[in-house]
């Protein structure tokens, strides 16, 4: 057993080389990419200066098959400049390819792939890896592949997909393994550090054993939001794991709503939207949506909203999502344009409620001369 504390870090679903062109510019996206190819950079970097023994990264440490020869050797030459820690890399389902990939550009003498691959001979791609008293395993398939582990060692496992309590559901489906919590049971593990799961989540399997998701290490899209990282493990000597999550993301993504009803004005609008971004960082990427209902002739001025809070944060999206207050009383008698449109509106029996408050906001921005955005 090791005299003192061993320390590695879990990650995953890095997706190096995404095109990220969901919402950036071509220039905003080439740099982004870059970004997160320097926060994989960075994390070993952390790994070296705070004694790291090995990072686990848990899958889809590419985008897609197959890997770009100058992301393969990005990440290679990464690890060959920190030759005090491992790497261990079990492929996902993003990059099934990559084994081959960094075959033939050629490992570094600590980078494996871990995994069940046993038609593969090749030294660098191994399914366990110890250190002293603690075993890392790759569970790169069905839970049949798992071989017994040791009941006096610290076991760390490796796997990529999705978690669930029913046994029913199918081991494999669509290129992705699903695995039954209770199947981790009473197998002598540790810690199950997963990855597919772009939030970071702990599970609890049994008295001995965690399951753990680290999350990805940078948001890529909105879908993403929230404070991103790894895993931080620290094994004692008596072979307890404490995981740690530790924020380490370049940016954070975030997808705020402010609901603007009872404003009357554009100023109302901009102090509240003002209030809302307070906790947002220049380096954020912001989606901000705009809900409530508002009156009907209240122009909002998207563009200008945007143009006002756009240069504060690195990249801001701000949506409409709001509905005019109106009702057939309001414009009733109301011998106008703009009444006679929205009586018309609200008389077709062919228009769903929300149908009919997106053309009749729409309609009243054109009736004001302002600019409309057709989906």
């Amino acid at each position: 057993m090791c005299n003192h504390s061993m320390y590695f870090i879990h990650c995953s679903d890095l997706h190096l080389d995404s095109p990220v062109e969901a919402h950036l510019n071509p220039h905003q996206a080439q740099l982004r990419r870059q970004e997160l190819l320097g926060t994989f950079a960075r994390l070993a970097d952390y790994a070296e200066e705070h004694h790291i023994t090995a990072i686990m990264i848990s899958g889809d440490l590419f985008d897609s098959d197959p890997v770009s020869s100058s992301a393969v050797q990005y990440v290679l030459h990464t690890a060959q400049k920190h030759p005090s820690v491992d790497f261990l890399y079990l492929p996902g389902n993003h990059d099934v390819s990559a084994i081959h990939d960094l075959e033939r550009a050629g490992y570094t003498d600590n980078f494996y792939i871990v995994g069940n691959y046993p038609s593969i001979d090749n030294p660098h791609v191994i399914l366990q890896k110890t250190y002293g008293s603690v075993v890392i395993t790759g569970l790169s398939g069905p839970m049949e592949q798992l071989p017994s582990l040791p009941a006096d060692c610290t076991n760390l496992v490796m796997v990529h997909g999705q978690i669930s309590s029913n046994p029913t559901v199918p081991s494999a489906e669509n290129g992705e393994f699903h695995y039954c919590s209770r199947d981790f049971s009473g197998k002598h593990i540790d810690y199950i550090a997963a990855g597919h799961i772009h939030q970071f989540r702990i599970i609890p399997i049994d008295r001995r054993c965690t399951f753990c998701y680290s999350g990805c290490l940078e948001g890529r899209g909105f879908d993403e939001c929230g404070e991103k990282g790894f895993v931080l493990l620290t094994v004692t000597p008596e072979g307890t794991v404490t995981p740690q999550f530790t924020p380490f993301a370049l940016r954070t993504i975030r997808k705020l709503d402010v609901d603007i009803t009872g404003c009357t004005d554009y100023a109302q609008i901009e102090t509240m939207v003002t209030d809302i971004l307070a906790d947002a960082k220049p380096s954020d990427l912001v989606r901000l949506c705009l809900s409530g209902t508002v009156p009907p002739d209240l122009n909002l001025h998207i563009n200008w909203l945007t143009h006002t809070f756009y240069s504060n944060f690195y990249f801001l999206l701000i949506e409409d999502h709001t509905k005019p207050a109106v009702s057939y009383k309001d414009y009733q008698f109301d011998i106008s344009l703009k009444g006679e449109f929205i009586r018309l509106v609200l008389s077709s029996d062919n228009l769903t409620e929300s149908e009919k408050a997106e053309i009749i906001k729409e309609g009243l921005q054109a009736l004001s001369g302002e600019e409309i955005t057709i989906y």
